[in-house]
C-alpha cells in the first residue's frame, strides 16, 4: 500500500516494514519498523494523511500517527478506543479533521480533532451485522461510506456521527460479494469486490446500481481488491493482473492491457 500526501508519499509492507519518499517517489528512505510501536511485526494495511498529519493502521489494534509530515511516528491507544484493543483495522480515511477508521469484526471508530483523540463508533457501523469485516471507507465531504465482505456496507450523511445499512451487495447482482474497495468522486461512487462484483452510485451513496461484471476487464471474476479516481478517470485492479479503466466517472468501463 502506497499513499501520497503533496510531495509525500509513505509505503507500507508486511512485517513492520514502511519507508517515506519527500520528492514525489523518486528517492526512499526507511522509517522505523512498526513505526515505533511495541511491534515490529505488526501488518500495516492502510495510511492517510491531512496536511502534516498522517495515520496508519494495521492488525492487532496497532496504529501510529507522524504530525511532521511523516519524519517521525508516535505509537498511539490500541484500538483507538473501538470497542476492541486487537481490532485488525484495514482502512483510514478522514475528511478535513474528521478521520474514521474500520476494521474486521465491525469494529470502528471516529475522531473529530483531527487524530488527537478517538471515540467507538457502533460495532458493524447499522449495517445489518455486527460482526462486519470491514475493508474499505471512503469519504466525500460529509458522506462517507464504508464497505466490507459478504456484502454488507453502510453510509453516514453526518461526517461519520451516525450510520445506516446500505442494500447487501449494493445491487451489485450478488448480495454477499465481498467488497474490498470503495471511493468517491464528488457524488459518484464505485465499490469494487473479490469476485468482479461491482456497483456505481450517482447520488452521492444513497442508490446504487450494478456494473458489469469484471467490469470488462477481460475476466468476470476479476478478484478486485482496489479502486481509484482521478477526477472523471477511474481505475480498477485486481489479483494475476487483471485489470479496468473507465474515463467517463465510472459509467464504462474498458480493459486494461
Amino acid at each position: 500500500k502506497i499513499a501520497a500526501s503533496g510531495t509525500t508519499w509513505v509505503g507500507l509492507g508486511t512485517s513492520g516494514f514502511a519507508a517515506r519518499s519527500a520528492d514525489n517517489g523518486e528517492s526512499w528512505a526507511d522509517l522505523p519498523r512498526g513505526l515505533n510501536t511495541d511491534s515490529q511485526t505488526v501488518v500495516f494495511y492502510d495510511a492517510a494523511a491531512n496536511g502534516n498529519t498522517w495515520i496508519v493502521v494495521g492488525d492487532t489494534g496497532y496504529v501510529s500517527k507522524s504530525i511532521d509530515d511523516g519524519l517521525t511516528w508516535v505509537w498511539q491507544i490500541q484500538g483507538l478506543n473501538s470497542g476492541s484493543t486487537t481490532a485488525n483495522f484495514r482502512s483510514v480515511q478522514r475528511s478535513g479533521n474528521t478521520w474514521v477508521v474500520v476494521a474486521n469484526a465491525g469494529w470502528a471508530a471516529r475522531s473529530t480533532d483531527n487524530g488527537a483523540t478517538w471515540a467507538a463508533l457502533p460495532q458493524g457501523l447499522n449495517s445489518g451485522n455486527t460482526s462486519a469485516n470491514f475493508n474499505s471507507v471512503a469519504s466525500n465531504e460529509s458522506t462517507w461510506v464504508a464497505t466490507a465482505t459478504t456484502g454488507f456496507a453502510a453510509r453516514s450523511t453526518d461526517d461519520g456521527a451516525t450510520w445506516t445499512a446500505l442494500p447487501q451487495g449494493l445491487n451489485s447482482g450478488s448480495a454477499s460479494a465481498n467488497f474490498s474497495s470503495v471511493a468517491a468522486n464528488g457524488s459518484t461512487w464505485v465499490a469494487v469486490s473479490t469476485s468482479g462484483f461491482a456497483a456505481r452510485s450517482t447520488d452521492d451513496g444513497a442508490t446504487w446500481t450494478a456494473l458489469p461484471q469484471g467490469l470488462n476487464s477481460g475476466f468476470t471474476s476479476a478478484g478486485f481488491n482496489s479502486v481509484a479516481t482521478n477526477g472523471s478517470t477511474w481505475t480498477a485492479t485486481g489479483n494475476f493482473g487483471w485489470g479496468a479503466v473507465s474515463v467517463d466517472d465510472g459509467a464504462t468501463w474498458s480493459a486494461i492491457p
